[in-house]
């Protein structure tokens, strides 16, 4: 089921060549928005279902919601486990307080692998790592 958001929050864009998602978030972004957003992505097939390399980036927008919010998202990660199974998913933020959030985040990691990461060309080679 997806849920309301607003698509001008984030966008998606998806490399062929490397098999990367790369998902940016654009002002001020609340949990709802960031699992809408993917509910979409996945029910209306953006990309294909077999991608497991991800880039979240977060360094343009303001997240609306506390430091405990992250277990929402890894619950919401861990209910689409299917989807999410295996993959890398880097995470770009340059905020102290996001990255401190990314590293929580990263904590309730299952069956996937999440890293902060301050630069999209370190996030690409982790990433790409096998």
């Amino acid at each position: 089921m997806t849920g309301e958001f607003d698509k001008t929050k984030f966008n998606y864009k998806y490399d062929k060549k490397n098999q990367v998602v790369l998902k940016r978030y654009h002002g001020i972004i609340s949990v709802q928005d960031i699992t809408s957003s993917w509910d979409f992505a996945i029910n209306t097939q953006l990309f294909p279902k077999t991608i497991k390399r991800f880039i979240l980036d977060y360094r343009s927008a303001q997240l609306d919601f506390n430091r405990e919010s992250h277990l929402q998202i890894a619950f919401y990660y861990q209910k689409r486990s299917l989807f999410f199974r295996k993959s890398r998913i880097a995470i770009l933020v340059t905020d102290p307080t996001l990255t401190a959030i990314t590293v929580l985040f990263g904590t309730l990691d299952n069956d996937y692998q999440s890293k902060p990461f301050s630069t999209e060309k370190a996030a690409l080679k982790w990433v790409m790592l096998k």
